[in-house]
């Protein structure tokens, strides 16, 4: 059993931010970029030889307000960052990717609009998926969100539990959609999808709509960049694992792997290394019980034809 965090309200509390001298408003997804700042910055001090209390003393604020800062929990100034940089000694191509890291942290992102149907878990999911660079990502009974077609995530909207209105529902579709253009804008993102046979079994939206997932899934098969494996009812136990699960991966080798993992209560996260690693662990076994990318192909084809 894995023991996760559920990723709730406590991202909604800090959407005010200290910057450029005053507050603005940024969105929850930001706290995702300050906590790669500030662990940034707590391995420079580190190097330095120094202790929070050493640098609260030299530039002339609390030991707690640096402290706060290396995690995530507090702004940081662009004189700040750059009396920081200067005491911890940071080689001059190091501090302009620190200094890219504040600068983005001001970016109201494209989901910011659809913040009214949201909720700050969806945000911070956002944040992570916005800056990774692959994805390992097993779905037991739906086509993943990535690789949807518009009718299809509207049937699976309206067979959701959660209540929406007919236009938080509408919201939802196009965020999905939106999201989708991570797979076409460089720089692409690397995706991996293992989908159980189950989910192509299940006619979503009536023959019609289920037919053109199916031919879009085929037609996503050709993207280098995306790789879909079906899971078939003959790979018995060990194809089918016990949830739906996403393992996103990040450019700069310090950020750590996230896991996401569906649940009835929600989406429930961890970056812990030991959850992440057994989960890919369990990727990796399920891909190899599953048909390669050839065979999921003629599957997806020929399920097509027969609707």
């Amino acid at each position: 059993m894995l023991l996760l965090t559920v990723l709730g309200n406590d991202a909604a509390r800090n959407d005010r931010r200290d910057v450029a001298g005053g507050f603005v408003r940024t969105t929850k997804t930001a706290r995702f970029r300050l906590k790669r700042l500030g662990s940034e910055l707590q391995r420079h001090r580190k190097d330095a030889g120094l202790t929070l209390r050493d640098v609260a003393d030299r530039i002339g604020y609390a030991s707690s307000k640096v402290s706060r800062q290396e995690t995530g929990q507090a702004g940081i100034k662009p004189g700040e960052l750059e009396k920081l940089l200067g005491l911890y000694g940071v080689a001059p191509e190091s501090r302009e990717d620190l200094r890219a890291l504040l600068g983005e942290d001001q970016i109201r992102e494209w989901w910011v609009r659809y913040e009214d149907v949201l909720t700050p878990s969806q945000f911070a999911f956002l944040a992570m998926e916005n800056a990774a660079s692959s994805i390992l990502n097993y779905e037991l009974t739906a086509v993943p969100g990535l690789l949807q077609t518009r009718d299809y995530a509207r049937a699976i909207n309206a067979a959701s539990v959660r209540p929406l209105s007919a236009e938080q529902m509408e919201a939802t579709v196009e965020v999905r959609l939106r999201r989708q253009r991570r797979l076409i804008d460089a720089p692409k993102l690397n995706l991996h999808v293992l989908l159980w046979e189950g989910a192509l079994c299940v006619e979503t939206g009536g023959r019609g709509v289920m037919r053109d997932q199916l031919q879009h899934l085929a037609s996503m098969c050709a993207a280098p960049n995306v790789t879909l494996q079906v899971v078939p009812f003959a790979a018995g136990r060990s194809g089918a694992l016990v949830s739906t699960f996403q393992i996103m991966r990040f450019p700069n080798e310090r950020d750590h792997d996230q896991l996401f993992i569906e649940s009835i209560k929600g989406t429930l996260a961890t970056g812990f290394d030991r959850e992440v690693t057994q989960c890919a662990d369990l990727f990796s076994h399920a891909s190899r019980a599953a048909l390669d990318p050839g065979a999921s192909l003629g599957l997806l084809t020929d399920r097509a034809k027969g609707l």
